[in-house]
């Protein structure tokens, strides 16, 4: 009787376990006029999961007539239309989408024509990378999240206005967009990700709100149109490489609440003559001002402690500097090659903590100076 008992036991539980996982299997999909749509039976809607026709305008529908009803399209799935046709130029998206997911139009080279509804809330990583022929596109108030890489490689896409409600642009949403001229930021936004508009070279100017806490690596990096950027009060730290290369940039205010930057943020700006370093201001870090070549003059701050390897490297029009005594660390070769140097120092001789060769190019040293 207990072996019995067991077995009906056994039995009972593998065919919960069945029941339970096609109860859990809510999800189904079938294809319809060139479409294929992932079913989710729960919320009775469909995802447009994936193209697979040749045309070169495509109109999503907003519902489609399946099991006996009539199913909203809500979103366009994961790299629904990624390289499948390099002759789409011109889709539709109807206004009940709400998201365009992750690679959703990934390298369509010959998308032209796009209008993203509003009532979309986001936007992707990969979106819309390399749609090499996009000229613009109208980002509605709706959408709370653009991925990475959304837009990166977009080559014709000439401006930009981001939504009121973002609040961060992320990694390398709009790297490598050559003929971007025209970006238009919002007062929510607190963050720009790393290498955010890298390489945007037509790139003149952009203003950042007040909002922005951060501003990532190389963030700014390559846009050698730029020619004056504000960064605003309430940034502490600029991180590595975030305007380097910049070359045309002659015009930088940094904010009084900066303490740190990181190695190479003004590194290769030829056109740099002139930039005012905050009070507050710790560290000065690797190559930050490296080959600055028409800098001419700085001065650092009393509460500098650190100024590291190479950081103003091949300055070779830099005349004077002064170190103020708080400075108890400077890294090597610090100002290599600034041939026309004289370097003012308030302390009497060379601190232990310094480098041996923080002055490799033996520029001029005032030791013992006064700053009045």
């Amino acid at each position: 009787v207990f072996m019995k008992t067991r077995k009906f036991i056994i039995i009972g539980i593998i065919s919960l376990l069945l029941i339970t996982l096609v109860s859990c299997n809510t999800n189904d999909t079938f294809e319809l006029d060139d479409c294929q749509y992932l079913i989710d039976e729960k919320t009775e809607t469909v995802t447009l999961n994936r193209y697979l026709g040749n045309e070169f305008e495509v109109e999503i529908p907003s519902s489609v007539y399946i099991k006996g009803k009539d199913m909203e399209v809500v979103s366009i799935g994961f790299a629904a239309f990624q390289k499948i046709n390099n002759n789409l130029t011109k889709i539709v998206i109807p206004s009940t989408v709400k998201k365009i997911s992750g690679s959703a139009f990934y390298n369509c080279e010959s998308l032209v024509d796009i209008e993203i509804p509003d009532g979309v809330t986001e936007i992707g990583s990969f979106a819309f990378y390399n749609c090499k022929r996009l000229v613009n596109i109208n980002i509605p108030n709706s959408v709370l999240k653009v991925g990475e890489n959304a837009f990166q490689g977009c080559s014709r896409l000439e401006k930009i206005e981001l939504p009121e409600v973002l609040t961060k642009i992320e990694k390398s949403t709009f790297e490598n967009c050559p003929v971007l001229t025209s970006v238009v930021l919002h007062k929510n936004i607190t963050s720009i990700g790393e290498s955010a508009f890298s390489g945007c070279v037509s790139l003149k100017e952009i203003n950042l709100p007040d909002s922005v806490k951060s501003i990532g690596e190389y963030a700014f990096s390559k846009c050698a149109s730029l020619t004056s950027i504000v960064i605003p009060e309430g940034v502490t730290i600029l991180e590595k490489g975030s305007f380097s290369n910049c070359s045309n940039l002659t015009d930088v205010t940094l904010p009084s609440t900066l303490v740190t930057i990181e190695s190479n943020v003004f590194n290769k700006c030829s056109s740099l003559s002139n930039i005012v370093l905050p009070n507050d201001l710790v560290t000065i870090g690797n190559s930050a001002f490296k080959e600055c070549v028409n800098l001419k003059s700085i001065n650092i701050p009393n509460n500098v402690l650190n100024i590291e390897n190479a950081a103003f490297y091949d300055c070779s029009n830099l005349i004077n500097i002064i170190i103020p005594s708080s400075v108890t660390y400077m890294g090597n070769n610090v100002f290599e090659n600034c041939s026309n140097l004289t370097i003012y120092c308030e302390v009497a001789s060379k601190l232990e903590t310094w480098s041996d060769v923080w002055n490799e190019t033996n520029c001029e040293v005032i030791w013992n100076y006064e700053i009045k």
